[in-house]
């Protein structure tokens, strides 16, 4: 004899309802998936479309150099993908040119990329193989102008780069910071500074004479010495102003002068 068991209603109730509660979350874990992967790949699309790309390029802070060079330094165009857009290296490559010192760089989901740029001061001009270049404080070399500028003072004895861009040697920073501090009213009564072979500087006078600044110590104190004597004493016939020890100046004149 076969005994038959039949299960209770209730039962197969409960387990059908669980069965068909699996069976929906399976289908909300499937359409929620789905939904992410849609969401995922509609943004990738987005940021590929026309609505992304770079419509402009602005340029603020550039005056010796130009706008077009900036934009063309930078790499970026109109029509790229906001989001290729390397802002790092763009920075890097506008940073690369004569003028500029520092760059700043802005990225808008509206397509606009904007750098910033801030540019070098030029303080000297500096005789480099025959060339004069203009060069900022930290010796690099600005542009190789046509003319000599009037209004900055020359250096010479020095040695480098003579291409926009490049730099000048360490031994030339004492004598730019000499340049950069001359005012602006005593420019003109200064040929040239020097530098001399074992590194000390001295100052070649427009109208005659040479003053020994000797090494870079205490240059504050042998400037204000300098500008002090060009202002107040009689240097006609100058030979030699020595200003190594700043504070006793020794001043020779030509044995010739009547």
């Amino acid at each position: 004899m076969t005994a038959t068991v039949t299960m209770d209603p209730r039962i197969r109730a409960r387990r059908d309802a669980v069965r068909a509660e699996l069976g929906r979350r399976r289908i909300r874990r499937f359409v929620g998936f789905a939904t992410v992967v849609a969401l995922v790949a509609a943004a990738g699309l987005a940021t590929r479309s026309p609505l992304l790309d770079v419509d402009e390029v602005g340029i603020t802070g550039a005056t010796a150099t130009s706008e077009a060079d900036v934009i063309s330094a930078s790499g970026v165009a109109p029509g790229q993908a906001l989001i290729d857009v390397d802002l790092a290296s763009a920075r890097r490559s506008i940073a690369a040119l004569p003028w500029v010192d520092e760059v700043r760089s802005t990225r808008s989901w509206n397509g606009a990329i904007s750098f910033e740029v801030t540019e070098r001061e030029p303080v000297a001009q500096a005789i480099v193989d025959g060339h004069v270049v203009l060069v900022d404080i930290e010796g690099r070399v600005l542009e190789v102008p046509g003319v000599a500028d009037d209004d900055l003072v020359v250096v010479t004895g020095v040695s480098g780069s003579a291409e926009p861009g490049g730099w000048l040697a360490s031994t030339a920073l004492d004598a730019l910071g000499v340049a950069a501090a001359v005012d602006a009213d005593l420019v003109d009564r200064i040929g040239a500074i020097e530098v001399q072979a074992d590194g000390s500087l001295d100052v070649q006078l427009d109208e005659s004479g040479r003053v020994r600044l000797g090494g870079a110590i205490e240059l504050d104190a042998k400037l204000l010495a300098l500008q002090t004597m060009l202002e107040r004493v009689d240097l006609q016939c100058l030979d030699i102003l020595d200003l190594q020890v700043p504070t006793v100046p020794v001043l020779t004149r030509q044995g010739s002068c009547s």
